[in-house]
């Protein structure tokens, strides 16, 4: 998304800050999605623990690819305060939909989805 539009790119970097603290997880400025997920392979985390975070990356870039779409070929306004919400929203539907075996639950994924009491 870079140089696309600086109103998205400003907001992204808001975002993914955000996406990084609520996981609990050390900033990592990567921006593109082939060394991302090169980077969460490497973390030492049990793999459902890994899904949650590759479902909130992949929801992340997703909405963002989204987000800019409609600004650039919509003129669509950027809503900086639902941003953040809407991805764990939709992170968390995409995650409690893909994951059988470990049942999600909408208050712990608020607070951190890869939270030991999932």
């Amino acid at each position: 998304m870079s140089g696309v539009c600086g109103g998205v790119d400003e907001v992204a970097d808001k975002v993914w800050r955000l996406v990084f603290r609520w996981l609990q997880l050390d900033w990592v400025a990567v921006r593109e999605p082939g060394p991302m997920f090169l980077w969460v392979d490497g973390l030492r985390l049990n793999n459902s623990k890994k899904v949650f975070v590759e479902v909130t990356i992949c929801a992340t870039f997703w909405y963002l690819w989204r987000l800019r779409n409609d600004i650039v070929h919509e003129a669509r306004l950027i809503r900086k305060d639902s941003v953040f919400d809407s991805i764990r929203e939709f992170s968390f539907t995409w995650a409690s939909t893909r994951q059988k075996k470990v049942k999600v639950n909408w208050n712990r994924w608020l607070q951190n989805p890869i939270g030991e009491s999932l």
